[in-house]
């Protein structure tokens, strides 16, 4: 067990920020990437209007969905945390749907009398490879609204965990989160070696292969 312990502290890492209904600062938020790449996985962020990057790095990305209230103002409604992760010893973990239960597990243990509720793990959209949760937490007098998901690669050698925060209790009805889901299911693990990015430039006795 003290193996898992020392694996999975990256399913509580995600957990840090949270998004709320408070006017920022345009300036503080760029445009969506068409492709993130984080670790050896691909994501295709939401590219509809409302969708910003706050931070983007080689293993994690912030997004956030957001209105314009005034011209130099906007309205953060959700926030979208994700961060990809070494496997030290792929042996420890079973399978994808062992891996998410353990970091529902340690989310459910860390927030405590805190939690209100928390939902069943399920795949996302068609893509099995993909697993979702949900979590419902009590701060001061407003509950923080939690979606979690997790993939892990075929070989078991990484995996990403991304979280979704807001206080609107009705998320699931708003536009956001149906792109969200979309996004999300999307998601697939494609390690470096299989990335035409990182190929050496094709020749005519080698020719390039599409992914």
């Amino acid at each position: 067990m003290r193996m898992v312990k020392a694996l999975l502290p990256g399913l509580l890492s995600v957990v840090t920020l949270c998004a709320t209904a408070v006017a920022q600062e345009v300036s503080v938020y760029g445009p969506i990437q068409p492709l993130y790449k984080i670790g050896d996985f691909h994501y295709r962020a939401p590219d509809k209007d409302g969708w910003r990057q706050v931070t983007s790095s080689e293993s994690s990305f912030v997004l956030v969905y957001a209105e314009h209230v005034p011209p130099d103002q906007i309205n953060t409604r959700i926030q979208v945390e994700a961060e990809a992760f070494s496997v030290p010893d792929p042996n420890m973990i079973r399978d994808l749907t062992w891996l998410t239960e353990q970091g529902q597990a340690q989310q459910i243990k860390e927030r405590g009398d805190k939690l209100i509720a928390f939902s069943k793990i399920l795949s996302v959209g068609s893509n099995a490879k993909v697993m979702s949760y949900a979590l419902v937490t009590r701060i001061g007098t407003e509950d923080l609204q939690e979606v979690f998901y997790v993939t892990l690669a075929p070989d078991k050698s990484s995996y990403l965990v991304a979280k979704m925060t807001t206080k609107e209790p009705d998320y699931r009805e708003q536009v956001y989160f149906g792109q969200l889901e979309e996004s999300f299911a999307s998601l697939a693990h494609k390690p470096s070696s299989e990335d035409p990015g990182n190929s050496a430039p094709p020749s005519e006795s080698s020719p390039a292969e599409g992914t």
